[in-house]
């Protein structure tokens, strides 16, 4: 017989246990207990192939890259956009503007010795840089450009904010005025589009405002040269010559390539007339066959970026026998070079380039990508992997007796983009990474310092590295040393192969 006050508390426990099931599904907790905290499990983070095609998706999407200096909005009142700053740099930018008149009236005179004078021009992202040099006359010497306080780029003199602007009547200026529409992405919507028939498609939207800025910022700068030294001039025959730098790991040609060496060969046609730089001088520029309009202009060279960082080595205070390894840290790209420097005593200076990498993984970008400790850790580790590349490459070509592979290689950092957090921890990545494989090599970070080769006295206490590229830009054919790609460096020998049998002692030789 079943005892009735079992069966009780048998229904008791049972209510008991179905209400608390009812409490957990509805997310109520028992007042005696305290809640158990949930459990988070962390995504896993990227690998650095997966990150890197992430980043090459975002430099591919120009809407995607954020501004993170934001411009002052064109549709400001009159009173705060003409400034007394503003003011003054427009009456600046105008002046000069003239006086790049008075120099273009002395080129072709050939009544007078000539001068030579070179133009290097380094379009950032962010900011762009430019440095006239006269390669032949110790005398005038290199002048880099300063730009008006309105318009410079990180509070340095030197660092021109690559902006451009247009009025409702198609008129390009460096400076806004009310109603002016701001082209903020030169360089970036310039290379986010890679194939030609899609550039085609953006109506030469892109080409003309690339076009526009690196033709007002050449007038510019002659002007400002013209301003500088004034009589010094007026006996002379000028001659000019540009250099622009364009972010590619080789010579090796391409449509994107040939595009911008049309561009630029436009830009300094453009700067060295007289007429406004609009929308209509800019197509006619661009519309014309080199064979009428180039072939007696001025040269105009386009080399790769790493390429005129690597020379303004040759010209900066450091230079020195030995190996190197030079990144520079952009808004839009990262550009990595292993090179030597020799003195021989029996011949001229050489210039080796043993490997060299460009990728769109500039801070730009990675502001982008990075937005949590997790994806910075990822975005870190795939710079270093990057980093790693041109470094085991260059094994091939110094081979492995280089000291550089056992030692301290100094390393010269440049660009704007290298404040960038995540940055810093992708060399000691970098760094650890290769001293588990075969090389021990320990990064030797070192400042470029350029106050001997240029006139900086307007950014006084600021380092102005970032010039680097222009600088090297600036050279002439004539007063360079020697310089060869790794397409035209042989392979250093291998390391001789130890056999871990050579030395054994087998019982036919006792």
């Amino acid at each position: 017989m079943k005892n009735p006050r079992k069966s009780e508390n048998a229904k008791k426990l049972l209510d008991i246990i179905q209400r608390q099931q009812a409490k957990n599904r509805s997310g109520a907790s028992h007042p005696d207990t305290k809640p158990v905290p949930r459990k988070i499990v962390p995504s896993k983070m990227p690998c650095i192939e997966d990150t890197k095609r992430q980043l090459e998706h975002i430099a591919s999407d120009g809407a995607l890259l954020q501004r993170v200096d934001p411009l002052p909005s064109p549709d400001l009142g009159a009173e705060a956009v003409l400034s007394k700053r503003l003011l003054a740099g427009t009456r600046l930018i105008n002046e000069t503007s003239r006086d790049a008149g008075l120099l273009g009236r002395l080129r072709g005179n050939r009544d007078r010795p000539p001068l030579d004078l070179v133009v290097g021009f380094d379009l950032g992202s962010t900011s762009s840089k430019v440095v006239l040099r006269f390669p032949y006359e110790e005398g005038l010497g290199s002048y880099a450009i300063p730009a008006p306080k309105c318009i410079q780029a990180d509070g340095v003199a030197y660092y021109w904010r690559s902006v451009l602007w247009q009025d409702d009547l198609g008129r390009y200026s460096l400076v806004p005025s009310v109603g002016a529409q701001a082209h903020d992405q030169i360089k970036v919507d310039f290379m986010s589009v890679s194939n030609s028939e899609a550039r085609k498609a953006k109506n030469w939207f892109t080409r003309q405002a690339l076009v526009a800025y690196q033709a007002l910022m050449i007038r510019q700068a002659l002007g400002w040269v013209s301003q500088k030294l004034g009589k010094a001039l007026d006996r002379h025959e000028i001659r000019v010559g540009a250099n622009f730098g364009f972010p590619a790991k080789s010579y090796t040609k391409s449509d994107v390539f040939d595009d911008y060496e049309k561009c630029c060969q436009a830009s300094v046609y453009l700067a060295l007339g007289s007429d406004p730089i609009t929308n209509e001088s800019v197509q006619g520029a661009l519309a014309l066959e080199p064979w009428e309009a180039y072939s007696n202009q001025p040269p105009v060279t386009v080399v790769p970026e790493f390429i005129g960082a690597v020379l303004g080595f040759f010209m900066s205070n450091r230079r020195r026998t030995g190996q190197f390894i030079l990144a520079d840290i952009g808004g839009l790209t990262v550009d990595c070079v292993c090179f030597g420097y020799s003195e021989p005593r029996d011949g001229d200076p050489k210039l080796l380039i043993y490997a060299a990498d460009v990728q769109k993984y500039g801070a730009e970008i990675g502001r982008v990508y990075a937005h949590d400790k997790q994806t910075s850790r990822a975005f870190s580790n795939a710079i270093g992997s990057f980093v790693c590349g041109p470094i085991i490459e260059s094994h091939k070509k110094v081979g492995h007796n280089a000291p550089a592979w056992d030692g301290r290689m100094p390393m010269f950092l440049i660009g704007g983009g290298r404040h960038f957090g995540p940055f810093g921890p992708a060399f000691s990545w970098a760094q650890d990474s290769l001293k588990n494989s075969k090389f021990r090599t320990t990064f030797d970070v070192v400042d470029l310092k350029l106050d001997e080769e240029v006139d900086l006295s307007e950014a006084r206490g600021k380092g102005c590295g970032r010039l680097l590229v222009a600088l090297g830009l600036s050279h002439s054919d004539l007063d360079l040393p020697e310089w060869i790609t790794p397409d035209e460096l042989p392979d250093a020998p291998p390391a001789p192969h130890r056999d871990p049998d050579g030395g054994y002692i087998g019982p036919e030789q006792v």
